[in-house]
């Protein structure tokens, strides 16, 4: 019978799957048991009815054949209009045909509603319907069996028609329903996922703005956060729009994206979009739907999320959903981001100096190290510290090491490394440095020492086969030997031996500068 059609497959098969026959099995029962009540009680064409069983065994392996298997709408149509031509035939091999066999032509188009979801399908074997009352009637009007009423014909028409338009319907809704619970099922778990990579993430913000707009299937994300202290937003990361096009224009006070941080509301714009955001993009990349989502922190909002789609959406869409599920999640991931990087920087600093830390001077040392330039290493340390500790007290000594941090950080350049070892210690990498270079910034540190205070200093430079403990070694060996020779200078130690440099070699350099 008509009910031959399989359900939807994204490949191709050539052999009938076992779920095809679960689908037809109730309306194949159906349809075996009306063509044997015809035969009881009731003389038939022996010759029309095998004809019709025919006609009914071909719609039934029209569906099933290799070739047709996962055509849905082919073979369902096609398999409906052989089955109501059947039923006409084995309706024709009846004696009586009012044997109340017409009630089977409902099948055919329940069937195809149930399956099929284009609307002009439904609506063609519909008309073969039509034709399957209609014909009839025109054709035996005034015979037996035609002195029937078009009403009874027309009243199964309207009835069909209508059963057929709301199943179709009906169907089609629950399928797209399912079809979003589904899709909002694989958000969740790729939220989930994401959600834990973010928090290992070493660039939150910017990792932040491209998994929300991957999982929501968005045109754009934009992160905005408040600049520290103050009401003004600037943008902090982006995904799917640039920076200069986000440069291009400020965020007003009149904004949505400021009036969403204000209120700490959520806003949903599809239609008449002003944001600057948006209006700034071509009109091929503008979107036509942005959310606006507060990122709350406790009592705090710390940013606003705003994502876009170049669709039109509902509010009820899963990608909406989701992206407000994720914006929940954001929040904490970045300030969970700040701690981590509040807590490396503390990691990595020295309290009292604000000079990086012994952790911190060996990791900037081997990534020095490993980028092959030209490096000198020095050390340095105060002269007799301790001695000044013990006779002036200990914040008189911290107060001595600040200043001295002070006057040192005025002499290094940009690209040069000042640490604070260890007590009155100090380290200073000066990368892409030649000797004489090194040896002139080195007495200009010394030179500076505050409150009539010296220091002395070990140089060296990297050689071929040297590696950070090699280095280090080296660098302390000079600052040994310059204490040993009195303090109060520089000792450069290489691999042909070691110099001392003092206030005349200072004077030297500086009149050469």
């Amino acid at each position: 019978m008509f009910l031959l059609a399989t359900p939807d497959r994204t490949e191709p098969s050539t052999t009938a799957h076992p779920a095809a026959f679960n689908d037809l099995g109730p309306f194949a029962a159906i349809a075996v048991a009306g063509w044997i009540a015809v035969l009881i009680g009731n003389s038939v064409n022996l010759i029309e009815y095998l004809v019709s069983v025919g006609v009914l065994g071909c719609a039934w392996t029209f569906g099933l054949v290799p070739g047709f298997q996962g055509k849905r709408r082919f073979g369902t149509v096609i398999g409906s209009i052989l089955f109501l031509l059947a039923l006409w035939i084995m309706r024709q091999a009846a004696s009586d045909r009012t044997v109340g066999m017409d009630c089977l032509a409902m099948l055919p188009v329940l069937h195809t509603a149930l399956n099929v979801r284009d609307r002009r399908s439904l609506h063609l074997v519909l008309a073969c319907l039509l034709l399957f009352y209609v014909t009839p009637l025109i054709l035996y009007t005034g015979q037996d069996g035609g002195s029937a009423s078009y009403a009874p014909a027309m009243l199964s028409i309207a009835v069909s028609w209508i059963i057929g338009l709301v199943t179709q319907s009906l169907v089609g809704d629950i399928r797209h329903r399912a079809r979003e619970a589904h899709q909002r099922e694989q958000m969740l778990v790729r939220v989930n996922g994401v959600v834990q990579e973010l928090l290992e993430s070493p660039h939150t913000r910017a990792d932040v703005c491209s998994a929300i707009r991957d999982i929501s299937d968005a045109a754009l994300a934009v992160l905005i956060e408040p600049v520290r202290g103050t009401d003004i937003l600037r943008f902090t990361a982006s995904d799917g729009v640039s920076e200069r096009q986000l440069s291009a224009r400020s965020i007003s006070p009149g904004s949505p994206a400021y009036s969403v941080f204000r209120s700490r509301e959520s806003l949903f714009v599809n239609a008449n979009i002003t944001d600057p955001i948006a209006t700034q993009l071509s009109s091929t990349e503008a979107p036509r739907t942005l959310l606006y989502k507060p990122l709350i922190k406790g009592d705090a909002i710390i940013g606003v999320l705003v994502t876009g789609w170049r669709e039109v959406l509902r509010e009820d869409d899963p990608r909406i959903s989701v992206a407000r599920l994720m914006a929940r999640q954001l929040a904490a991931i970045i300030g969970h981001a700040d701690v981590i990087d509040q807590l490396t920087d503390e990691a990595l600093t020295d309290p009292l100096t604000g000079l990086p830390n012994r952790r911190a001077w060996d990791l900037r040392l081997r990534q020095t190290l490993a980028g092959g330039q030209r490096l000198a290493v020095v050390m340095l340390d105060i002269d007799h510290f301790k001695a000044f500790n013990d006779a002036h007290g200990h914040p008189t000594g911290d107060a001595l090491l600040r200043r001295t941090t002070a006057a040192w950080q005025k002499e290094v350049r940009g690209a040069d490394f000042l640490a604070r070892i260890g007590g009155e210690e100090f380290g200073l990498l000066l990368p892409g440095t030649d000797l004489p270079t090194a040896e002139q910034i080195v007495e200009r540190m010394r030179s500076r020492m505050p409150d009539a205070k010296t220091c002395s200093a070990g140089i060296t430079m990297r050689v071929a086969g040297d590696d950070s403990e090699k280095l280090v070694r080296r660098a302390d060996q000079a600052l040994y030997e310059a204490k040993s020779r009195g303090r109060d200078c520089s000792v450069v130690v290489t691999e042909d031996g070691s110099r001392t440099l003092g206030a005349d070699v200072l004077a030297g350099r500086l009149a050469e500068s």
